[in-house]
C-alpha cells in the first residue's frame, strides 16, 4: 500500500492540463490540471495491493460536478454546479469493512472550500466526472469517423436517442450507414431540466458529439444506463463471429466496418466464382440474391435460403415429393426438382 500512494504521490506532481467542453454553453472550456488517469471507466473500483477493491486511487483525481437534482447527499452548502474538486482522500466509511462504502474528501479548486460525500461510489457516476477519464476519452474518439448502424436490434429508449445539439430533441429515422465524425467530447449538465431522459440512470454525463452533413451536430452518451460502455458486439455480419464493438450503442468505426466490408467482398466473389462453377450463371446470381425458382435443385435451394425448418415427405404410386417448409413459405419437390414454391 506504502508503494501504491508514493506512485499516486509521483505521477500527481507530474500534473497535465485538461479542457472539458460544457454541452450547454456549446463553446465554454474551462482548464484544470489533473492527474494521469489509467481507466476506462469514470468512477471505477480497483483492486489494491492487499487483494481488497476500493477507491484509493482516486486520490489526487480531479473531478467535475455536474450536478444532481435528486440527491443532495453533500455536505452544506450544497457543492456548485460546473465548479472541479481535487479529491483530498477515500477512506472507509466508519463501522463498514467494504471498501466500496467510502468517504470522499473534496477541495474545491477555485475556492478551496472543503466538502465530503459517502456512499456507494456507483451511486454518483452519473454527478462526477474524474477529468482524467474525459480527457482519455477526448483522445481516443475525437477526430474518428463512425458510421451509423441503427440500434442494432438493440433495446433503445430515451435515454439512448441521437439527440439533435441545436433543439436537444432526439433525431429518429436516421439513414444506415450515414457517417459521422467525432468533432468533440463534452459534459451533459444534471439539472432538473434536463433530467427527463435521465431518472434513474447511472450513466456518466459525457456524451460524444458527432457531425454529418445531412443531419447536422448530435450527441449521445457514450455510457449505457448502468454505467458501462455498450459491450454487445454487432453480429450483423453473420460470415464474421466476433462482430465489431458498439460506440454509443449505434455506431462503429469507421475504418473497421471499411475493413470487415472488404473482408466480405472478397468472401462473396469468392463463393460466386464457385456457384458459378457448379450452377452456372444465372443460377449463381439468384442464389447470391437469396432467390430461387422452379427447377433448382435441392442443393441449389439450400445454397440460397439454408436448411428448411422441417421436410414432409410424401410416398405414393405417382413417385415421392418433398415439402420443404422456410416460415410460411413451401418449396414442393419432386425427385430433385423445384416443382412449386408457395407463399
Amino acid at each position: 500500500m506504502r508503494f501504491f500512494l508514493l506512485f499516486v504521490y509521483f505521477i500527481c506532481i507530474n500534473q497535465v492540463y485538461a479542457q472539458i467542453t460544457i454541452l450547454e454553453d456549446k463553446i465554454k472550456e474551462s482548464k484544470v490540471e489533473i492527474c494521469p488517469y489509467d481507466s476506462m471507466s469514470n468512477l471505477k473500483e480497483l483492486k489494491e495491493e492487499d487483494g481488497r477493491y476500493g477507491f484509493r486511487h482516486l486520490k489526487g483525481q480531479t473531478m467535475l460536478y455536474c450536478g444532481d437534482p435528486w440527491n443532495y447527499n453533500y455536505d452544506s452548502p450544497k457543492c456548485p454546479v460546473g465548479d472541479y474538486y481535487l479529491i483530498k482522500d477515500v477512506e472507509i466509511y466508519p463501522g463498514s469493512s467494504l471498501k466500496k462504502y467510502c468517504v470522499f474528501k473534496i477541495e474545491n479548486t477555485k475556492t478551496h472550500e472543503l466538502y465530503s460525500f459517502n456512499n456507494y461510489l456507483s451511486e454518483f457516476n452519473y454527478s462526477w466526472v474524474v477529468v482524467g477519464y474525459y480527457e482519455k476519452q477526448k483522445s481516443i474518439h475525437v477526430g474518428k469517423e463512425y458510421v451509423y448502424r441503427g440500434d442494432l436490434g438493440l433495446s433503445i429508449n430515451d435515454k439512448d436517442g441521437f439527440f439533435n445539439i441545436e433543439t436537444d430533441t432526439i433525431t429518429k429515422n436516421i439513414k444506415d450507414g450515414t457517417i459521422w465524425k467525432c468533432v468533440d467530447v463534452s459534459v451533459k449538465m444534471r439539472t432538473s431540466k434536463e433530467w427527463k431522459y435521465e431518472t434513474g440512470d447511472k450513466r456518466s454525463p459525457i456524451v460524444l458529439v458527432l457531425d454529418n452533413p445531412e443531419y447536422g451536430k448530435h450527441y449521445c452518451y457514450l455510457e449505457d444506463s448502468f454505467a458501462s460502455h455498450f459491450s454487445i458486439k454487432n453480429m450483423f455480419y453473420k460470415d464474421m463471429a466476433d462482430g465489431l464493438p458498439l460506440i454509443c450503442g449505434k455506431f462503429v468505426e469507421k475504418k473497421a466496418y471499411d475493413k470487415i466490408n472488404a473482408i466480405n467482398a472478397q468472401e462473396k466473389a469468392k463463393r460466386k466464382a464457385e456457384l458459378t462453377k457448379k450452377f452456372g450463371t444465372s443460377n449463381a446470381k439468384l442464389i447470391m440474391e437469396g432467390k430461387i425458382r422452379i427447377g433448382m435443385t435441392k442443393q441449389m435451394c439450400k445454397e440460397a435460403w439454408g436448411e428448411p425448418d422441417y421436410i414432409n415427405r410424401t410416398t405414393s404410386v405417382y413417385g415421392s415429393t418433398e415439402q420443404w417448409c422456410y416460415g410460411d413459405t413451401y418449396v414442393y419437390f419432386e425427385g430433385n426438382k423445384i416443382t412449386t414454391i408457395q407463399d
